[in-house]
């Protein structure tokens, strides 16, 4: 029994450490992604430099973000699918845990080894957690 574990284990850290490294590209500071509830009643247009991560919470996403180098957050009220629809077109953002995406380009320092990684941002305290499913994107990050 303890063999098949150790045989097991050693498949799944080659399985989650293998991938391909997620892109880093530049975003110039003139593009903005305005985000929208389900109702599309309400908007929030925002720097995507500005944006360190969004969170799911329910049926609810909060919006970590920096505004006039303050750090804030915003509730909104729609789901994490719809929003990561909406940051599709900017390639910095990826999903990394079921109930996160975080702007890569944000981010400072990675801290963790496959079988968990956290992401830590410019100018503020918060921490993401990346799961074992999304490690492969951290690779590149944790190479910097």
């Amino acid at each position: 029994m303890v063999f098949w574990t150790l045989i097991d284990y050693t498949y799944q850290l080659k399985k989650y450490s293998m991938g391909v490294a997620a892109p880093q590209t530049p975003i110039p500071q003139t593009d903005r992604v305005t985000l929208t509830d389900e109702f599309e009643r309400n908007q929030w247009t925002m720097s995507v430099d500005s944006i360190w991560a969004l969170e799911s919470s329910d049926n609810y996403c909060h919006v970590y973000f920096q505004e006039e180098g303050r750090p804030k957050q915003v509730l909104i009220r729609t789901s994490l699918i719809r929003m990561e629809q909406q940051l599709a077109p900017f390639s910095v953002f990826y999903r990394c845990h079921r109930s996160y995406i975080a702007n890569f380009s944000q981010v400072k320092e990675v801290k963790g080894n496959a079988q968990g990684y956290f992401l830590h941002f410019h100018h503020t305290d918060l921490v993401v957690p990346v799961a074992r499913k999304y490690s492969y994107l951290v690779e590149s990050l944790k190479k910097k």
